[in-house]
């Protein structure tokens, strides 16, 4: 185990840590000077691939301005060089003024290097202004595979749930699965910071093959669990962030009804297969 403050890192340079196991970085970006290299290329040249399984990355600063140096931002290229931790078990980036931007592409990557993680959170922490949406933006197609390919119990995913195409892909993965059903997660908790979202209904109706319907979901700092109330008693606001919200409430509710009517369909499966 190692924990390490930000003026510290750029010292990992001299140093390799063949056992470590667990690595804890509280960085201090307020008064640290730009790393030469990419925080995370650092990271996965100086760590042992086969034991280090956990790495955890805080940066707590609320105030001052983002992080605009390179070697610190959360994109594809610097992402990829984590993948080589095939037994990585837990990443969790949180890192507010840390400029972030991935896409789906990555996300498969990390679906099929990491087949133990269990948490995992792609700073969702990010201040608003800092996610960068211009040129790549995950989908909730991201959520889909990561659920079937890992175990995972907790994710914090960035996603741009707007737009068909995304629930197109979907369709297609599930009738290509070779049983009736997707395999439903393990997930417990999705946490989606401030995901835009334009209908609630189908992104419930698509994700319920493969979400249980009693997720927590955390969105734009708050939390809510899945109820039985009607959809339809959300309110939306004036507000964008507000709107984003109350439809990512009326996903949750519309979640629990189709993931009732999941579960039928997995009995009936269930019974079909038991009487062949």
């Amino acid at each position: 185990m190692a924990d390490m403050s930000m003026h510290c890192i750029g010292q990992l340079t001299y140093f390799l840590f063949p056992m470590l196991q667990f690595l804890e970085l509280r960085c201090d970006t307020s008064t640290v000077s730009a790393l030469e290299d990419p925080l995370f290329a650092i990271i996965a040249s100086h760590c042992n691939h086969e034991t280090l399984h956990e790495i955890n990355i805080h940066d707590k600063r609320t105030r001052g301005d983002l992080v605009t140096h390179p070697s610190l931002a959360i994109t594809p290229t610097h992402l990829r060089y984590l993948l080589a931790f095939r037994h990585l078990r837990d990443l969790s980036i949180t890192a507010g003024p840390w400029e972030t931007e991935y896409d789906d592409g990555i996300v498969m990557e990390m679906a099929s290097a990491w087949p133990e993680i269990r948490m995992l959170d792609l700073n969702t922490d990010v201040r608003q202004m800092g996610w960068k949406t211009s040129s790549m933006c995950a989908t909730t197609l991201s959520i889909y595979v990561l659920t079937q390919a890992c175990p995972l119990w907790s994710l914090g995913i960035l996603v741009d749930a707007r737009g068909a195409m995304q629930f197109d892909d979907i369709a297609l993965r599930i009738e290509q699965v070779p049983c009736s059903l997707p395999q439903q997660s393990r997930l417990f908790m999705l946490s989606l910071g401030y995901s835009p979202i334009d209908d609630p209904g189908r992104a419930a109706r698509m994700l319920s093959y493969v979400l249980p319907k009693d997720l927590w979901i955390y969105q734009g700092g708050r939390r809510f669990p899945h109820t039985r109330a009607d959809p339809d008693e959300v309110q939306d606001s004036e507000d964008g962030l507000e709107d984003f919200h109350a439809q990512w409430v009326r996903f949750s509710k519309l979640l629990y009804r189709y993931g009732s009517m999941r579960e039928e369909e997995r009995m009936r499966a269930s019974g079909a297969e038991e009487g062949q």
